[in-house]
């Protein structure tokens, strides 16, 4: 029975030798891309460089304890322990993560995560009966208890406590680590456009609506299929105006076409190429979205401060015009602290203002009522931008700023924002042709995952728009649709509508 139990304890430790060292040296000899799978796991991110480091030192240390009699006992501790952490990590990805990332390389390439799971419980048991045997009758069976309790406790303690540190970290205190949701988006469509000169006016009618900054008061729709390309051309009721840049915006059955410097906007219904003037000279803007047929969030500029400013314009009301002068953050950047676009989330009907060269954006009712203010994961939150003040009175940049976020769409309670700005452990190559699209819950207030959109190298813009099933992209002169996977429409609120907001 003695040659028995001391065989069985023996092969354990043998077994346990062979997992570690060969776990230990996969991750060793493929280092950069072991820390990129933790940096892009939904429970470590926050601490991928220390964790790959930890986990082969302590992968190692374990099997070195296995090549002594003495350190026998202490191993199989080690390794039992790590086996606990494993296993919880494990659970907790299946039970409480945002989304289920790929399986880990090596031997268990081909394992699923439940199948994993099962492997790691099994090396778990393998791991109790070696401690239970190898301890012998030097300690009683409670005593063995007690210890395999504090060593499954301790073990499941620290991961779940780096977990929740981890989430914490990711969420809310703006660590700039992505996490990128494994495939959130599928294309499945591609139509090429006459020109590049598109921008997205909206949706509606399950129609993609363009404008066109070449020939501006031309409106183009694309069914949502993108098998038709159908052209009108607006007549405005009145026009003896220099514009200087007309844009279109297309909201239920009606369309709008507004130059903020006239300022002057007209509407008209789908279908019909007829434009009536809605509002002229009633406020000057450079960013308007559409709320409803006599209501528009505008982005301004103070007579006051001339800075930006966000108001209301309602043109048969009395006053027409609302500027709330609180909004907006300016600080000592003048002009430029406060740039950024205006977009809505009609179906949560929210308006959001996101701050280009800050970690921030707003967040505010369709009465223009602040409600939330937000934080990007990206550290950025002091503000670059440097300017001077000329003599005739208007500002200039006196040095390239740092752009955290450049544009924007919101959908059913999420905001996809688009970013240059690098974060840890990324493929750099992989940027040069890939757009960075960070999604954020705006309704749970927090991160929520990141994802890639290629483009080919010589497109540096792209443009895009969320609806409750598809993205749409202009990338040159193609009009690109994807679909949206579970893992992101899940988190979509309100997904009655399909009127999304303009890039």
């Amino acid at each position: 029975m003695k040659n028995i139990k001391s065989n069985t304890v023996r092969a354990i430790c043998f077994f346990f030798m062979l997992l570690f060292t060969y776990a230990a040296l996969s991750k060793v000899l493929e280092f950069e891309e072991f820390q990129v799978q933790l940096a892009q796991s939904p429970l470590l991110s926050a601490y991928a460089e220390a964790v790959s480091y930890g986990v082969i030192g302590a992968e190692l240390i374990t099997v070195l304890l296995f090549c002594f009699e003495r350190t026998k006992t202490l191993s199989l501790y080690l390794a039992t322990g790590l086996m606990v952490a494993f296993t919880v990590y494990i659970y907790l990805i299946l039970h409480f993560s945002d989304f289920v990332p790929c399986s880990c390389g090596g031997i268990l390439e081909d394992l699923g995560w439940t199948e994993h799971l099962i492997f790691n419980l099994v090396c778990v048991i393998l791991g109790a009966t070696g401690i239970w045997i190898a301890t012998g009758n030097h300690i009683t069976g409670r005593r063995k208890r007690l210890h395999l309790g504090v060593l499954f406790v301790t073990a499941a303690g620290i991961m779940v406590g780096l977990f929740l540190s981890s989430e914490h970290i990711i969420k809310k205190e703006n660590n700039f680590t992505r996490r990128y949701i494994p495939h959130p988006v599928t294309e499945e469509k591609r139509l090429t456009l006459p020109g590049d000169a598109y921008y997205f006016a909206g949706t509606a009618q399950d129609q993609v609506w363009l404008g066109n900054t070449g020939t501006p008061f031309l409106l183009t729709s694309a069914d949502f299929a993108l098998t038709v390309l159908q052209e009108m051309k607006i007549k405005p009721d009145h026009s003896p105006y220099l514009f200087r840049s007309v844009r279109l915006a297309v909201s239920g059955n009606r369309f709008y076409a507004y130059d903020g410097s006239v300022p002057v906007i007209y509407s008209g219904e789908l279908g019909q190429a007829e434009a009536k003037t809605l509002s002229h000279k009633q406020a000057y803007f450079d960013q308007l979205e559409v709320i409803d047929s006599l209501s528009f969030g505008i982005r301004a500029q103070s007579s006051k401060t001339r800075s930006h400013v966000l108001g209301l314009l309602k043109p048969q009301a009395e006053p027409p015009l609302e500027l709330n002068e609180q909004l907006l953050k300016h600080g000592k950047d003048g002009i430029f602290g406060a740039d950024g676009q205006l977009l809505q989330d009609p179906a949560t009907e929210k308006l959001f203002y996101l701050y280009y060269y800050r970690n921030e954006f707003l967040g505010t009712d369709y009465g223009m009522r602040k409600y939330a203010n937000y934080h990007t994961i990206d550290t950025a939150s002091v503000k670059r931008v440097k300017s001077v003040r000329l003599p005739s009175g208007a500002e200039q940049m006196n040095a390239p700023p740092v752009t955290v976020n450049k544009k924007a769409s919101a959908y059913g309670g999420l905001i996809f924002i688009e970013s240059d700005r690098p974060g840890l452990h990324e493929d750099k190559t992989l940027r040069k042709r890939a757009a960075v699209i960070d999604v954020y819950s705006t309704e749970e207030q927090r991160y929520t995952g990141s994802f890639y959109l290629s483009r080919p190298e010589n497109i540096k813009r792209i443009q895009f728009l969320a609806t409750d099933e598809h993205l749409f992209v202009l990338a040159g002169s193609e009009l690109i649709r994807y679909r949206f996977a579970q893992n992101l429409t899940r988190y979509f609120k309100s997904r009655g509508s399909r009127k999304p907001s303009r890039e």
